[in-house]
């Protein structure tokens, strides 16, 4: 079974997700897909060191000590995971930067139903 992997710190930006993503599987034929969510990048580290991860999604602001994509960094070792990073607005100059630490692609937010369909038809 295939595992995704949601991260922000917004309890409702989070449950949203988590239920489009679970219309989109569905629609897309991929029931036996489990997603879990956190709304902490140090719980969701804690998550892929006990679990296979095969798409991690994260914010990248979150509070605390580490961000989306320190996040990504510390995970950059597993190959097996698929990294998309989420921001409101445009990254930037940083996204070549994010890219070479390990980021497979990147949302903006408000999240585009037909962006995040792509995202799962190529990755899971």
């Amino acid at each position: 079974m295939k595992t995704i992997l949601l991260v922000d710190n917004d309890h409702e930006v989070l449950n949203a997700m988590s239920r489009l993503i679970g219309e989109l599987l569905r629609e897309l034929k991929k029931e036996s897909i489990e997603i879990l969510k956190t709304t902490s990048a140090v719980r969701a580290l804690k998550i892929s060191r006990s679990q296979l991860i095969d798409l991690l999604i994260t914010d990248y602001r979150m509070p605390g000590d580490m961000n989306g994509l320190q996040l990504i960094c510390r995970l950059r070792e597993r190959a097996e995971m698929r990294r998309v990073l989420m921001s409101f607005g445009a990254l930037g100059l940083h996204e070549e930067l994010a890219t070479q630490k390990g980021v497979d692609e990147f949302i903006r937010k408000p999240i585009e139903e037909n962006t995040l369909r792509t995202i799962l038809e190529k990755y899971v």
